[in-house]
Formats: C-alpha cells, structure tokens, sequence
C-alpha cells in the first residue's frame, strides 16, 4: 500500500543536493522532460523547486516546453 504521506523529491531540488560545490551563485538550470513518445514536455519547476534553486544562487533557468521551440527560460 503507497502511503498518502510519501515525500518525493523533485529533480531540480536532487540536482542541487549532488553538486559538487556549494557555491552555485550566478548558476544556470536546465531541465528536460519528455513524453513516452520522445516530444519534449512541460518541465518548468513547481512554485518550491523554483524557491530551492532561487535560494542555491542559481539565476537563470531552461526548461522543456510542448511546441516550438520546445524550451523557454526565465530568470530567478
């Protein structure tokens, strides 16, 4: 039985805990998703992977989009 109360954590969030520095100020973030089809898909972080990678000093971030030019980026 899957508990109602698991804790998952999202990609951006492992990615930051990985790094082999701590020092990520002036950083960039990409992040990819795709469907089973192999078409990038919607990957721009949730509202608290967004807060983690602001307050790891990273300042720009990429990520997949559904149609053309199948990414965006936006800076934190």
């Amino acid at each position: 039985m899957i508990s109602h109360n698991a804790i998952s954590i999202h990609a951006e969030v492992r990615a930051i805990m990985n790094c082999q520095t701590d020092d990520l100020n002036g950083a960039v973030a990409y992040v990819y998703r795709e469907t089973a089809d192999g078409m990038p898909a919607l990957a721009r972080p949730c509202p608290w992977c967004w807060l983690e990678l602001e307050k790891a000093g990273i300042k720009k971030i990429f990520y997949t989009i559904s149609e053309y030019p199948y990414y965006a980026w936006e800076r934190i």
